[in-house]
């Protein structure tokens, strides 16, 4: 998140956040249960960047 934040601002936190969530999910592989919650909450974060004006950050998320 701090490279997201140094190089976009604190406005984009939800992009730093939607890659926080990927790493998430590639971490729990182990663990399905916390894979599945971490799939989630990627699904919802990408919902919310493919809000007006996101669409440029959000091409590589898909």
């Amino acid at each position: 998140m701090a490279l997201v934040r140094r190089l976009y601002g604190d406005r984009h936190l939800t992009l730093a956040r939607a890659l926080d969530s990927y790493s998430q999910i590639l971490l729990a592989r182990e663990k399905p249960d916390e894979a599945i919650a971490a799939g989630r909450e990627m699904v919802a974060i990408k919902r919310a960047l493919l809000k007006p004006g996101h669409e440029s950050r959000t091409a590589s998320l898909r």
